[in-house]
């Protein structure tokens, strides 16, 4: 089950109590995750909508949350069109997430990183993209990754034939890639060697 908190937030300066709105979070939270603590109830972050600005704006402050819940039967939804949106890199924020062994599930889509617009995935942030399945596979991550989006200014079965076909691509070109030399390339200091290498097996140029 998956849950986005867009009501929880403010808009101006002493409009809200911050330490008592938190404790808020963290009680209602925790409540609803010692419910059915067997059903993982992931908490999907964006940093606003309905709210000016939302109390779960990134991928580190759901962390804190749950963290301080202490409760096993959380997660997070990282939606990686939210986390472009938030200025985060996506990769990253997968990366400190699985770190903290908090159980994950995905959400696909893409933006402009001003406003979430639900573009098909990769169209704007194709290495972003890239990079961030590259992670998934890394860290053998064997769950669904869901096409979140509203896609009001296209044709929709399209859209959705689209997001599925690249995340399958990508996923099959990463898959047959030097993962040993990459991986040497990333923890190395010259990022001109591993660009390169991106020229040539990612884009193929």
């Amino acid at each position: 089950m998956t849950c986005c908190p867009l009501g929880d937030g403010y808009e101006f300066s002493f409009q809200t109590d911050y330490i008592r709105s938190w404790q808020y979070l963290v009680e209602t939270f925790g409540e609803a995750g010692s419910y059915r603590p067997e059903i993982t109830l992931f908490i999907e972050y964006k940093p606003k909508e309905t709210r000016g600005k939302c109390f779960l704006d990134t991928a580190a402050k759901t962390l804190c949350l749950i963290k301080e819940t202490g409760l096993p039967g959380l997660g997070i939804t990282l939606d990686i069109g939210h986390s472009i949106y938030a200025n985060e890199n996506p990769a990253e924020a997968l990366s400190l997430i699985h770190h903290s062994k908090v159980p994950y599930y995905i959400h696909a889509n893409d933006n402009d990183g001003t406003w979430d617009w639900d573009y098909m995935v990769g169209s704007k942030h194709f290495l972003l993209l890239v990079e961030f399945i590259y992670y998934l596979q890394k860290f053998n991550y064997t769950d669904y990754i869901t096409a979140d989006a509203s896609p009001t200014r296209f044709e929709i079965k399209s859209f959705f034939e689209a997001n599925a076909r690249w995340i399958d691509k990508i996923w099959e070109l990463l898959q047959g890639i030097d993962r040993k030399a990459l991986d040497e390339l990333i923890h190395g200091d010259n990022f001109m060697a591993t660009w390169q290498y991106i020229e040539k097996t990612i884009f193929r140029l």
